[in-house]
């Protein structure tokens, strides 16, 4: 399953058939209790984005003949609106999602936004009915439901029910977990398995039969379907309950020896059986062959459609292109608070010769690039929330539709990278020139590429930690903390030849440690004439280069090799990212 803690044993099977569960998962839709769904997109664009990954350009006859079933048993509705762009809609597509539209009852709504904490959209229901409609784009062979009700008015309830059992007419099997359904809602199941808070079976069997089972097996007599089947079992064994009969340890006593929970039990003895008696005549070899070619023709027939990864990475990145451009805010933020610092760094230090002409404004240089490199790190934790809220959509990955690498690379080209651009070209733009910092030929176009790898490498480490941490609050501190550490060995507070003994690890790691070397060499290699003073003057040594005095202070000359360390580290923390999020980011309860 794909809501899983622990260790799960034993296996699953298909009709009498063993699955394995990537099969499983091929065959199955899974709609989670929770709606999670793009906010900024339409509901019309989210079935469209879907589509492209869950849907083959060309399906076979199976699928177009349930899609055409899908079309015609739903309701009429107004025309398509046209593809939401981000690439061409293939006829098969869009046929498929005109049919969930129309199954669910969305055409309606189908150009409005989805909408989300900051930004108002469709009905919860109607979010629901959404997450419904995505899954059955696949038009699974079983379709699995969390508690599709839970949240839901009676209304939105039984008109959600009512679509889930024209889907199992169609020929999906439709299974559900739901807590003591309304009336209306329990006669539409079929089949019903009451399970105890313990997770023990107290009736497994046809609906219909529920009620002579109370009258028969558990003495209970009424009018009513006996009293619409006793409560349905009173929520199934409440301890509460007046009446012993319905105590939970009971009633499962009571079906255990009942005429269904030996049936029951039979048939799960013959499964057993085949699945740990290899030498039965129902599991030799060629039964078991004959199984899995069973099962690669019922993959191949009614599989969800995977896409190539090129496929999942294009699409990927509209839609975050399309949210980019859709939430403009976060982009505006950056964009004017970069401007803003960049101004006000500009004219505190604007023409640093002039202001300081003995000593050329050494001091300031040094406090400058420590400045910036604390921008850029305090920056950086910005990301942790909005990161954090966008890996919600990550769940989307247990259907199968995209891997991780695809998101991944998507969401740093299209919505983490803008951010990490803007500051650094704002500061070569208009900081640069204010302070008239070196002038040398190269110089500044490097000072902007120092500070695009200072701000890329401490972004991905926020991301990690942002995977790494359960909650935004433990990702501020972890990430405050990684930033300070960085800060305080990066070579202004401290100077590196005197750090202790034991600590000198911590330079090697430090992302600070290179970013600042790699700053003060730009700002300082070329410079001429430069003096030390007591202010007065009481006190003056020089001239000195810009070299000498960077070496005075434990930086060495090599600022090539400095930014290539940040790319490196840069390209290990975004491959940590990927790992993490491939092995531990799960849905969990």
């Amino acid at each position: 399953g794909r809501k899983t803690v622990g260790v799960v044993t034993g296996c699953v099977r298909l009709n009498g058939r063993e699955m394995s569960p990537t099969e499983m998962r091929l065959l199955s839709g899974y709609v989670v209790q929770e709606d999670i769904l793009p906010p900024m997109l339409t509901v019309r664009e989210c079935l469209e984005f879907q589509a492209k990954l869950r849907v083959p350009t060309t399906t076979s006859s199976t699928s177009s003949s349930a899609s055409a079933s899908y079309e015609r048993s739903g309701s009429s509705g107004g025309g398509s609106s046209g593809s939401g762009g981000g690439g061409c809609l293939s006829n098969a597509s869009k046929v498929r999602v005109e049919a969930v539209l129309k199954r669910m009852k969305l055409k309606r709504i189908a150009g409005t936004v989805v909408g989300g904490s900051f930004q108002r959209g469709i009905s919860g229901g109607e979010k629901r009915r959404l997450s419904v409609a995505i899954e059955l784009l696949s038009e699974p062979a079983v379709l699995f439901l969390d508690e599709p009700t839970t949240g839901q008015d009676s209304t939105t309830a039984v008109m959600l029910c009512k679509a889930l059992k024209k889907i199992a007419r169609d020929g999906t099997t439709v299974v559900m977990s739901i807590h003591q359904p309304r009336v209306d809602i329990f006669e539409m199941m079929t089949q019903i398995v009451f399970l105890t808070r313990e997770g023990r079976v107290a009736y497994c069997g046809p609906t219909h039969s529920l009620a002579a089972y109370i009258q028969a097996d558990l003495g209970m007599g009424g009018d009513q379907s006996v009293s619409m089947a006793t409560g349905q079992l009173q929520g199934v064994g409440n301890k509460s309950s007046s009446n012993p009969v319905l105590e939970p340890q009971l009633l499962v006593d009571r079906y255990g020896n009942s005429f269904a929970g030996a049936a029951q039990s039979a048939t799960l003895g013959v499964l057993a059986k085949a699945y740990f008696d290899p030498d039965e005549p129902d599991a030799d070899d060629d039964g078991a062959a004959s199984d899995r070619q069973l099962m690669k023709r019922l993959v191949a027939e009614r599989g969800k459609h995977v896409s190539l990864w090129p496929t999942q990475f294009y699409y990927l990145s509209v839609r975050a292109l399309r949210n980019t451009v859709r939430n403009p805010f976060p982009f505006f933020l950056h964009g004017v608070t970069a401007v803003v610092a960049s101004v006000l760094i500009g004219f505190t230090f604007e023409n640093i010769h002039s202001k300081d002409d003995k000593t050329a404004g050494t001091q300031d240089r040094f406090g400058i690039m420590f400045f910036l490199l604390l921008y850029l790190s305090l920056l950086s934790l910005t990301s942790l929330p909005l990161w954090r809220d966008d890996q919600q959509l990550f769940v989307e990955r247990g259907s199968g539709i995209y891997g991780t690498s695809a998101y991944v690379m998507a969401s740093m080209l299209f919505d983490v990278l803008p951010y990490r651009i803007l500051p650094p070209l704002a500061f070569a733009l208009i900081s640069y020139p204010l302070i008239d910092l070196n002038d040398t030929a190269g110089h500044q176009f490097s000072f902007f590429l120092i500070l695009c790898a200072t701000n890329l490498t401490t972004s991905l480490i926020c991301m990690l930690i942002g995977v790494l941490t359960s909650s935004n609050a433990a990702a501020n501190a972890a990430g405050s903390l990684a930033m300070l550490t960085s800060l305080l060995f990066c070579g202004f507070l401290l100077n590196k030849k005197r750090i202790p003994a034991g600590f000198e690890w911590i330079l090697w790691w430090s992302p600070g440690n290179y970013a600042y070397e790699a700053l003060v060499e730009n700002e300082f290699t070329g410079l001429e004439d430069l003096y030390i003073t007591s202010g007065d003057e009481v006190i003056r040594a020089g001239p000195f280069t810009g070299t000498n005095l960077a070496h005075c202070f434990g930086f060495e000359d090599r600022v090539t090799s400095d930014v290539w360390t940040l790319l490196v580290m840069a390209g290990v923390y975004f491959g940590a990212v990927m790992v993490v999020m491939e092995l531990f980011i799960k849905e969990k309860r």
